[in-house]
C-alpha cells in the first residue's frame, strides 16, 4: 500500500517535471533557466512528498512509523525528480542536442547579467567591461554538457537535498501506534 501511494504521487511529480521540460523546450528555453520556476518546482516536489506522507498515514489509520513514512516520501521524490532528469537527457541529448548548447549560452548570459548588476551595486560597473568576450566564449565551450554524464551527480545531490527535508518531515509526521500495557 505504501509503495503504491509513493508511486502515485511520484508519477504525478514525474509528469509535471516532464511537461515543464517539454513546454520549456517548445515555448522558450529561457523558461528552463528561470530560478523562480525552478524554486517553485522544488517546492512542488517537497509538497508532493509531504502530502504522500500524510495520505499514507491517513490510509494506515492515522499511525505510521518513521521508516515507512520516510520510504513513502523518498519513493515520491525520487520518481518525481527522475521526470526532470530523464526528460532532459532524452530531449537535450537525442532529440535536440543544439538546444543544450542554447541553454548553456542563455545560462552564461544570465550569469553575466547577474555579475553586471552585482558589480554595478558595488560601484565597479567598469570591471565587467574589462572581461574579454573571448574568455567567456571559451568558458562556455569548455563547460561540460549539463545534460551529459554530470547529470548523474546532479541527480545524486538533488536526492541528498530532498532526503534531508524528508527526514525532517518524517520525524514530524510519524505517529506510532500506542502500545497497550498489560
Amino acid at each position: 500500500m505504501l509503495n503504491k501511494i509513493g508511486l502515485k504521487y511520484g508519477l504525478i511529480g514525474f509528469t509535471i517535471y516532464a511537461l515543464y521540460i517539454i513546454i520549456g523546450w517548445q515555448v522558450s528555453l529561457s523558461i528552463l533557466i528561470n530560478p523562480l520556476i525552478g524554486f517553485a518546482l522544488g517546492l512542488m516536489v517537497v509538497g508532493l512528498g509531504i502530502y504522500s506522507q500524510l495520505d499514507a498515514r491517513k490510509k494506515n489509520g492515522g499511525f505510521l512509523d518513521f521508516t515507512y513514512i520516510l520510504q513513502v516520501y523518498m519513493i515520491t521524490v525520487i520518481i518525481a525528480i527522475m521526470g526532470y532528469y530523464i526528460t532532459s537527457v532524452v530531449i537535450f541529448n537525442f532529440v535536440d542536442p543544439a538546444a543544450s548548447k542554447e541553454i548553456m549560452r542563455l545560462t552564461v548570459e544570465q550569469s553575466m547579467g547577474m555579475m553586471e548588476s552585482l558589480f554595478g551595486m558595488m560601484g565597479q560597473k567598469d570591471a565587467m567591461e574589462n572581461m574579454d568576450q573571448e574568455i567567456l566564449q571559451q568558458a562556455m565551450e569548455d563547460a561540460p554538457n549539463p545534460f551529459g554524464p554530470t547529470i548523474i551527480l546532479s541527480f545524486i545531490f538533488s536526492v541528498m537535498m530532498y532526503t534531508v527535508i524528508g527526514l525532517i518531515s518524517a520525524a514530524v509526521l510519524r505517529k506510532d501506534e500506542p502500545v497497550p500495557f498489560h
